[in-house]
């Protein structure tokens, strides 16, 4: 029936009347002694009942009313909600009532969500429901080809219209970090991100990575556990690395994850380049070479025997004291020896260093280690947990 599911209008004070002249099978209106009472169909028509109770019971399905006092009901359907139509006299009464139609619809709309996610739609002659789809991330889109007018699908880019998003949808102003789902910026800034901060508190979803164990961080912190080395856990424990006075390095020889280097460095004797030291010590021996083709041999002697060179011996100018020729020989007689001079020699004279006073006098090489500290800017570095 057309009028099964409308919308109807209902009146909890509507009082018994009765008719005012009778009603003939096939008759438009009901004329009713007073029926200000009863709903005037402007929010949707209603339902009366004309000898409730008895074997001529009918029920008509009203539109409108008019007048004030003997009121008249413009009828839309007789014989309505099951009843036949028959012919009323003067004084039967007439009750508002509730149809079995509108019952009905209101227990079919309610039992048919049956399911989880059920939804209730119009077929264009009766409610239906659309059960939710098992496969999940949909939306519901309107189909006319369906029996329902509605279906389950994902949104595809041929269904999203060239203007929909404009420029001033995403502006800046829009699309924040507030309003994007925890999983897209997860994917933006994955877990493990390590980055840096002039803040002494990690930011929401960041550790800082100062050294501190992080209990039951397998469950805490599922993606950052799953990618961090070995080394970083202990049982169910994070144990963070500490980059307090450390820098960042590209990896190379020492693996992911592992600190190496040291602040400070100590320099073997093998690392210092090749250099001179003056050696003056108080006393030593020399080595001198004489040319005797251009000194004579007496200036010589007595130059060797004044600075300790020759002992023994004293030369003299003249007499048997030097021999003619180049032998430049002394007479046995005169020295007690004789000295035979090549034309060019060297006096070796031997002595010791003092390398204790030799090393406080000139400084020593202490082999301590040096701290190092480039120039910098203090940091707290923080890695992205989730």
């Amino acid at each position: 029936m057309a009028n099964e599911y409308i919308l109807k209008s209902f009146d909890g004070g509507a009082q018994t009347t009765t008719l005012t002249s009778g009603f003939t099978i096939g008759g438009g209106t009901l004329t009713v002694a007073n029926g200000t009472s009863f709903p005037d169909g402007s929010a949707g028509k209603f339902v009366v009942v004309v000898d409730r109770g008895l074997a001529s019971e009918e029920k008509f399905l009203i539109t409108s009313t008019s007048g004030a006092s003997n009121v008249t009901f413009t009828i839309s359907n007789a014989g309505y909600d099951g009843t036949s139509a028959l012919n009323h006299s003067i004084g039967a009464t007439v009750d508002h009532c509730l149809d079995a139609y509108t019952v009905e619809q209101t227990n079919r709309y309610v039992n048919l969500q049956s399911t989880k996610g059920s939804l209730v739609t119009h077929t264009g002659t009766t409610t239906a429901a659309i059960t939710a789809s098992a496969t999940n991330n949909l939306t519901l889109l309107t189909d006319s080809t369906t029996a329902n007018g509605i279906k389950w699908a994902q949104i595809v880019e041929a269904t999203i219209a060239t203007s929909a998003v404009t420029t001033s949808k995403i502006a800046d102003s829009n699309v924040t970090l507030a309003k994007l789902a925890t999983a897209v910026q997860n994917l933006l800034i994955p877990a493990g991100t390590i980055s840096a901060t002039i803040k002494s508190t990690a930011d929401t979803g960041w550790l800082l990575l100062n050294g501190a164990p992080i209990a039951g961080a397998d469950l805490l912190y599922p993606s950052l556990w799953a990618i961090v080395p070995a080394s970083w856990k202990s049982g169910t424990t994070l144990n963070l690395p500490n980059t307090a006075d450390k820098t960042l390095e590209g990896q190379s020889t020492t693996a992911l994850g592992v600190s190496g280097g040291s602040n400070t460095v100590t320099i073997a004797s093998g690392n210092l380049p090749t250099h001179v030291h003056s050696i003056d010590p108080p006393s030593t021996s020399v080595s001198v070479t004489v040319n005797d083709n251009t000194v004579d041999r007496v200036t010589r002697l007595t130059s060797e025997v004044a600075n300790g060179y020759a002992t023994g011996i004293s030369p003299s100018s003249t007499g048997t004291g030097l021999l003619a020729g180049t032998a430049y020989g002394l007479s046995n007689t005169t020295f007690g020896m004789s000295v035979s001079y090549e034309t060019e020699h060297t006096h070796t004279a031997s002595g010791s260093v003092d390398i204790a006073a030799f090393n406080s006098a000139n400084g020593g090489f202490a082999n301590t280690a040096l701290t190092i500290t480039n120039a910098h800017l203090a940091v707290n570095f923080q890695i992205k947990a989730h």
